[in-house]
């Protein structure tokens, strides 16, 4: 008995390493390439029944659904790199950029569906809708992929991240935003945000960025570290002020009381 207990458990880290190597990580892409999964990519315009990532979306934030086929025996993990880029099949369409990376299983045989996080890639085009197909480009440019991270990061999946997209890959500048309901306040945000990725464009050359974005962050830490410095020796100064005050004050009234006290 003991001696069977011994090889059960040492069996069990072989079976649970050959599950774990059994799941394979792979890209969209390479998975594609290979032909192990199926896509469908649509445009999502307010119905659909696939479950949302985490939240809703229309023209921009969560507005493209995809389901995705494992053709084969093998488990899949997926990722899903932000900065892909979805080529629409309808030239009158707009491309579009994934603007949050995700990832998830895949078991053999298995078909998920999701909506994800995109923005429009072709300014004068129009925008995605049901019943307008996609296929999966790989990446974007450099550029627009560094836009799309940024995007990501500071969680800008609104109109102002639909506009900076515009700005980095089609070079939008301000009379074309504004044609699309950007205001100048908007577009100094885009800016702002533009001139912080470290590119340049149409919109960035007839906007400046403001004085405090313009700043390096370092250096406004540095300044802020100054200030507080300043401020803490400006404290110090009049508290010793204030306590050799009030020790003058003291040591008057003890001199006092002794001159009475003699007299």
């Amino acid at each position: 008995m003991r001696i069977y207990l011994i090889i059960l458990l040492l069996g069990i880290p072989t079976l649970l390493s050959s599950q774990i190597q059994s799941v394979d990580t792979i890209t969209i892409k390479d998975a594609l390439d290979s032909n192990f999964i199926v896509t469908q990519i649509e445009g999502y315009e307010g119905r659909s029944r696939y479950r949302s990532i985490d939240g809703g979306g229309f023209y921009f934030g969560q507005c493209i659904t995809i389901a995705i086929g494992n053709k084969g025996d093998s488990t899949f993990f997926i990722k899903v790199p932000v900065g892909s880029i979805l080529r629409c099949r309808d030239t009158l369409i707009q491309d579009m950029i994934i603007t949050k990376s995700f990832d998830f299983a895949l078991n053999p045989r298995q078909n998920r569906g999701y909506l994800i996080y995109a923005m429009c890639g072709e300014v004068s085009d129009l925008g995605p809708h049901m019943d307008v197909f996609y296929d999966f480009g790989g990446m974007a440019e450099p550029k627009v992929i560094s836009i799309a991270q940024f995007i990501e990061k500071k969680d800008i999946q609104d109109k102002i991240g639909q506009y900076a997209m515009w700005a980095v890959r089609n070079n939008a500048d301000t009379t074309k935003l504004m044609s699309y309901g950007a205001s100048y306040e908007e577009l100094q945000m885009v800016v702002n945000y533009i001139t912080e990725v470290g590119l340049t464009t149409n919109l960035t050359e007839q906007i400046p960025p403001s004085i405090i974005n313009a700043i390096p962050v370092a250096e406004v830490i540095e300044e802020e570290e100054t200030k507080d410095d300043f401020e803490i020796t400006t404290l110090t100064f009049i508290l010793l002020g204030a306590c050799g005050v009030l020790l003058m004050g003291v040591v008057y009234l003890g001199t006092t009381r002794k001159r009475k006290q003699i007299v």
